[in-house]
């Protein structure tokens, strides 16, 4: 929920729409996030990996840990 405020946030200030990309390094969403900082995986410590402004952030450990956000 924290990344998804935080895109939602960024989205509106930055004029964007719900097709639009987002990525974790991209630098003017970290001042959205608590701490500017992106939250990472508990279990392996990467970022999440971004999406659309209308789309779910995936976890990158999916396929093998069986994570969702």
């Amino acid at each position: 929920k924290q990344i998804e405020g935080a895109v939602q946030q960024w989205a509106v200030e930055e004029k964007k729409v719900a097709t639009s990309l987002w990525a974790i390094g991209e630098p003017t969403l970290l001042p959205y996030m608590k701490g500017s900082v992106m939250p990472l995986c508990p279990a392996t410590g990467q970022a999440y990996g971004g999406s659309t402004v209308a789309g779910n952030p995936v976890c990158l450990n999916a396929a093998t840990l069986g994570h969702t956000l």
